[in-house]
């Protein structure tokens, strides 16, 4: 306006129409990712308690799940998650210890009751006594 600018009232009204449709299908993404993850949530075929315990990968150490207020949590080192089901039939939960979701998948040989192992990232972690 001091500048003395012909149009600068038409041009902030578009710039400001531009944002608000960005910031429009921004929450409508996300309200679908909300209901895309609730949508996950399904009961896991073994109890809770056969997904905690100590997990150990040479090469990046150890995973510790355990059963805090009526769900999982994960944590190696520093790093901490609550864990959310991904796929229940595939054994599979999803952690944010890195920053971004990942999905964790627990191996349970057939007829045991406690998971053997966990893959994160590519890597297998062993169940610890």
């Amino acid at each position: 306006r001091l500048l003395g600018r012909e149009g600068l009232e038409a041009d902030y009204d578009g710039r400001f129409a531009e944002i608000s449709a960005i910031q429009q299908d921004r929450a409508q993404a996300f309200a679908q990712a909300e209901a895309d993850r609730a949508e996950r949530l399904q009961p896991l075929p073994h109890a809770l308690s056969a997904y905690a315990g100590t997990y150990y990968n040479e090469a990046i150490g150890t995973m510790r799940w355990q059963l805090v207020a009526g769900g999982l949590e994960v944590s190696m080192g520093a790093a901490h998650s609550r864990a959310e089901v991904f796929s229940a039939s595939e054994n599979q939960l999803r952690v944010t210890l890195t920053g971004g979701g990942t999905v964790v998948g627990f191996e349970f040989p057939e007829g045991e009751e406690q998971a053997r192992s966990v893959r994160w990232g590519g890597e297998v972690f062993t169940r610890q006594p």
